[in-house]
């Protein structure tokens, strides 16, 4: 009778007064008699809500008529939410709520005591997994921990018991099995991997079964971070060129459940992608570097470029792109200045991935004259006294010419008898006048001719 009297305390002694009519001297403990209570083992997602329920199991013995239990648990790896009555509890006084019934959450556990009918009308009968309570709990712990739900009698003021009480009236300590709220992360499974690729890079598809409640979930390539997905997503498309840059290259995917800043076990597929190959470099040869006007002319030849049938090429000098689109292994190009200069050929496939060769090429002139064609003594003008200042600096000493290319009359790239002659002949029986420049400023458009002018007298 002690639990009777603990459970319904000096407010319900009229009723008590009655109840002790009908109650028979209290029985032995009956070794054939086992009560089982047991708390559920849940797990949940870290941070998830846990529903553990309390059990009991009366296989052995009379039908149950009361009881009374505290459940403990450790309230900084859980915080319990609520605690209510379960359906065994809900229905056993005939389909009813128990005449005496209690329930009382604290910051530790909650406590339950019962007492179905006052006048042993109605018991629990024998049987397993009778739902006493049910209560729910938030996790605080991190994945892969566990938080033990324990029976215990220290809750409450003062402290509840843990009691089963038959319908005899007879009071037996029951056995108990703990629960648990274990912290897991719901991996993603299924994981279906598969690759398309169009010679110049790769289309991932991931699809997958998404098991629990996911914050997110991250697609990494190679160990990168690449994407982060709602963690309710079941597929993935990744379009792919700028990480597969060589052929046949072998990339692993991987896919990580985070759930309250927590990241589970990853699911993880390796996949290959078949590619064109890359243009490697080649080489590049400048040949024929010849003086221009202001700069040179430049014969380039490259070669060796890998996939250069799928190429084409564009011609840089320091670094300015001065012709694209060419094909083959020849270009001539114009240098814009004396001096050294960088010229590279770049090859680009149609996937836009490219290879160079460079050359460091140097451009030396001769320097730009202007002169009038005939004007050996640089008066301005051409008559008999030019023609006389050849024949003087030929064969008399101590005469000189200031511009060699205006002496040299018929632009024979030499200076001889055969200048004053050819001036003559113009000048007196109708001969051919002087080549260009004739008789304007101007420069020298023969190629290769060795004379230059130390001095060009009335021209610029």
């Amino acid at each position: 009778m002690n639990l009777v009297f603990r459970l319904l305390g000096v407010s319900l002694l009229p009723s008590l007064v009655c109840l002790l009519g009908l109650l028979t001297p209290a029985a032995s403990l009956d070794a054939q008699e086992v009560y089982t209570l047991s708390a559920g083992s849940i797990q949940v997602a870290p941070g998830g809500v846990a529903t553990v329920p309390v059990t009991l199991d009366s296989s052995l013995g009379a039908e149950v008529s009361g009881w009374s239990y505290g459940l403990c648990h450790d309230s900084t790896s859980a915080t319990l939410l609520n605690a209510g009555e379960g359906a065994a509890t809900a229905t056993s006084n005939a389909g009813s709520m128990p005449e005496f019934h209690e329930l009382a959450s604290l910051a530790d556990g909650y406590t339950h005591a019962a007492i179905i009918c006052f006048s042993l009308c109605s018991a629990l009968p024998l049987g397993t997994a009778h739902e006493l309570s049910v209560a729910q709990y938030q996790s605080l712990g991190a994945s892969g921990t566990a938080t033990p739900i324990d029976f215990c009698a220290s809750l409450g003021t003062p402290p509840v018991e843990l009691v089963i009480v038959n319908q005899q009236t007879a009071e037996f300590v029951p056995q108990t099995e703990s629960g648990s709220i274990e912290v897991v992360m719901t991996p993603l499974t299924g994981l279906a991997c598969s690759t398309s690729a169009d010679g110049c890079g790769c289309e991932y598809a991931l699809t997958w079964i998404n098991g629990g409640v996911q914050d997110s979930i991250e697609v990494r390539v190679d160990g990168t971070l690449i994407q982060t997905l709602a963690g309710t997503d079941t597929s993935f498309v990744l379009p792919e060129l700028a990480l597969l840059p060589g052929e046949g290259a072998v990339r692993t995917l991987c896919l990580t459940p985070i759930v309250g800043g927590i990241a589970g076990a990853s699911s993880c597929c390796d996949l290959a992608c078949d590619l064109d190959p890359a243009p490697t470099a080649g080489t590049l040869i400048a040949t024929g570097v010849l003086p221009s006007t202001g700069g040179c002319a430049a014969d380039l030849l490259w070669s060796g470029f890998a996939a250069a049938s799928a190429s084409t090429f564009a011609i840089l000098i320091d670094g300015v792109e001065v012709a694209s689109g060419l094909t083959g292994g020849a270009a001539q190009i114009d240098l814009p200045s004396a001096g050294t200069h960088e010229v590279c050929v770049v090859a680009t496939d149609g996937c836009a991935l490219s290879a160079s060769a460079c050359a460091t090429v140097e451009c030396v002139t001769t320097p730009v004259t202007s002169f009038r064609r005939a004007d050996s003594n640089l008066d301005g003008s051409v008559n008999l006294a030019d023609g006389i200042r050849i024949l003087s600096f030929l064969f008399v000493g101590g005469i000189s010419l200031g511009c060699m290319d205006a002496a040299d009359a018929n632009d024979d790239s030499g200076v001889d008898i055969s200048d004053a002659i050819f001036l003559f002949a113009y000048l007196f029986t109708g001969g051919a006048p002087p080549p260009a420049p004739g008789f304007s400023c101007g420069e020298d458009p023969t190629a290769g001719d060795p004379f230059g002018c130390d001095d060009t007298g009335p021209c610029p």
